[in-house]
């Protein structure tokens, strides 16, 4: 029985909540309101990233299942941390805050490292995207280390997210486009690790 790609649902709403994203970032909506994007953050791109999980789960994908899950673990993690600084849910002290932050941009980084050089089996967009996230929140932990908070250093990993969304993308353009029974266009690039053939029978 054909279980779909969960792809179509988990490229989308990445790219949504990542867009809501550097725009905060950027200061389009201001970066002191870090509340702004959370709508989308928290009911779009948190809870269908979970449900995608869920589907690929199902579906017998376990890489796409790993990288939804934690990429929603990210998203929802994000929104919690922030609805909790704002309403101080955590009895994080104000002196705190800022290393509170980094520690959440570093140790998602940490992992997105590794999910990015399990990704080189993959076409290239993937790796491209995941590094671009580990690189986006190096500047975001980068910026919270520094007193006054850097808000240039917030602004580049801004744009880098701008970046990663716009493959986010094209990945989805191309999934929904295999999914109607179209190319795989726009194509998502060579693997930089070739699989090993298969042992002869």
């Amino acid at each position: 029985m054909e279980r779909g790609d969960p792809q179509l649902v988990a490229a989308p709403v990445f790219t949504i909540g990542s867009i809501a994203l550097a725009f905060q970032l950027v200061d389009y909506v201001g970066q002191v309101s870090v509340g702004a994007p959370l709508a989308i953050i928290l009911g779009c791109t948190g809870l269908f990233l979970f449900v995608s999980t869920l589907w690929a789960a199902y579906a017998g994908q376990s890489f796409v299942a790993c990288f939804a899950g934690t990429f929603g673990g990210f998203w929802i993690g994000y929104a919690l941390l922030v609805l909790a600084l704002i309403h101080g849910w955590f009895a994080i002290p104000p002196e705190d805050i800022q290393r509170t932050v980094a520690t959440f941009a570093i140790a998602f980084a940490s992992f997105f490292l590794f999910l990015a050089l399990a990704s080189l089996r993959l076409p290239i967009i993937y790796f491209l995207i995941f590094i671009l996230v580990v690189a986006a929140l190096c500047f975001v932990a980068a910026a919270y280390l520094m007193t006054p908070i850097d808000t240039d250093l917030l602004k580049v990993a801004g744009y880098i997210v701008f970046v990663f969304a716009g493959l986010g993308m094209w990945l989805s353009w191309t999934v929904m486009n295999l999914s109607l029974g179209g190319p795989a266009f726009p194509p998502l690039g060579p693997t930089a690790i070739k699989p090993r053939p298969a042992p002869p029978a």
